[in-house]
């Protein structure tokens, strides 16, 4: 399956999707996230403004994926949504502009839950239906990493959609969960949250530079920072996935990173159907 990757980070779906696809296009402006997919990938990022690229420019591919940008959704983030006063919110665009033109079979898209809820569910409509314009049937599913053998409560929204003929292409929620054993403290606002044992908070973009909702671990009467590679497990990274960027650097790459598992189990719905369909 030929594949576009846009605002990469360091390869969260590439991760989860394996090598056996072919990457033809792939792009993020990140000067530090483009280190380590190069290093891990051994691919050129095309790092220029997604905004700037011509359509036309991008290969034909299979499937398109990105998480784009999520702070205008987050809770966390400014929560000005698809607003046309702020560069992230329009990005969304940027993706629909690519895909009316390049009219890829799948489009994989990520974002933090706070998008369904954002301006009382308006803007996740509006999603919906810019998709559907465009001729996708579309699917979308709130899934937590802690069902996908990571112990980080990490809910994040998935939206397929799929040209032509729809069919059941996300995975079921497996009904099991991965605990932490451990007991964790997150500062927030200016006030302490306890997690009880079992629960790890969600990973955040600032882990390596202070602010609010900061997880540490508790042991022996102290607190501690979780360690680069702490962090990398709790995201389903490989450990030293991230190795070669300064410290605060990688643990922002990594909060910002989505969870390989589950790009993985979505991927194996795609290509399980793919096959039926060779086969018929």
């Amino acid at each position: 399956m030929k594949i576009v990757e846009l605002f990469a980070g360091v390869g969260g779906f590439r991760l989860g999707f394996g090598e056996h696809h072919e990457y033809v296009y792939v792009n993020d402006m990140n000067a530090d996230a483009n280190l380590i997919y190069k290093k891990q990938f051994a691919h050129d990022c095309d790092n220029r403004k997604i905004e700037t690229v011509p359509a036309n420019e991008i290969p034909d591919h299979d499937l398109l994926c990105g998480g784009f940008p999520c702070a205008t959704f987050s809770i966390a983030g400014s929560r000005v949504g698809l607003s046309n006063t702020h560069d992230k919110g329009l990005l969304f665009y940027e993706i629909i502009r690519i895909i009316s033109t390049k009219k890829p079979k799948y489009v994989l898209l990520e974002n933090v839950e706070g998008l369904l809820t954002h301006e009382n569910g308006r803007t996740f409509g509006v999603v919906l239906y810019e998709l559907g314009r465009l001729g996708y049937s579309i699917q979308w599913q709130k899934f937590d990493s802690v069902y996908f053998g990571t112990p980080q409560h990490r809910e994040r929204v998935f939206i397929l959609g799929i040209r032509g003929e729809g069919f059941n292409a996300l995975p079921i929620i497996p009904k099991s969960k991965t605990y932490f054993d451990g007991m964790v403290i997150q500062l927030r606002r200016g006030k302490v949250r306890t997690f009880a044992k079992g629960t790890f908070p969600c990973l955040t973009a600032s882990m390596g530079t202070g602010g609010n909702n900061v997880p540490f671990l508790v042991g022996d009467n102290q607190l501690r920072k979780l360690t680069h590679e702490e962090c990398e497990l709790l995201q389903g990274l490989p450990i030293g996935h991230t190795e070669g960027l300064a410290s605060a650097s990688r643990y922002e790459r990594i909060g910002r990173s989505l969870n390989p598992r589950i790009a993985q189990a979505i991927m194996k719905k795609i290509e399980e159907h793919e096959r039926i369909k060779r086969n018929c």
